[in-house]
């Protein structure tokens, strides 16, 4: 399998709410980038685009991987560990999960910096819209990807070999 068809697999295998949670994301916090020139401090919530770019990448990228993990890895008690499920994998699908976690931590950037070429008043609107955009972002990426982070996590932690 090449890579551009294994990226197809992961997002259909993901589904469609996960690709609407990682474009959600993305656009959140290319809002982040749109600060206009000595703009005003917008307050507790403005730590929210921080938190969403930390939390949110991680929790797409767990459910892509777990919506492509080999089935009946994690039931076999050789190859309980996370680690052992990672190495079932093909290594075409392991670079299209990489190609992923590059896109969702560079594409916010890239749309930023476009962002940046909008008028001031425009991009002044945009940035105090983006704590707001990143908490609603967060909390989708949050209800889409719950059940399989939590299958990880038990594989990974609360079922070591």
């Amino acid at each position: 399998m090449d890579i551009v068809s294994e990226l197809g697999a992961i997002s259909g295998a993901g589904g469609a709410m996960w690709l609407y949670a990682a474009v959600a994301f993305v656009l959140a916090s290319a809002c982040e980038g749109a600060k206009p020139e000595g703009g005003r401090e917008r307050g507790p919530i403005g730590i929210m685009p921080g938190l969403a770019a930390l939390i949110a990448p991680l929790l797409l990228l767990v459910h892509a991987f777990w919506a492509v993990a080999p089935r009946g890895a994690e039931t076999d008690a050789s190859a309980s560990q996370l680690v052992n499920v990672i190495s079932l994998m093909p290594q075409p699908t392991l670079i299209a999960l990489g190609l992923i976690a590059v896109v969702l931590i560079v594409a916010p950037s890239i749309l930023g910096a476009l962002l940046r070429m909008a008028p001031e008043r425009a991009r002044e609107a945009i940035y105090y819209a983006a704590p707001w955009l990143s908490a609603a972002a967060l909390a989708f990426a949050v209800f889409v990807t719950h059940r399989s982070v939590a299958e990880v996590i038990d594989l990974a932690v609360m079922r070591p070999a």
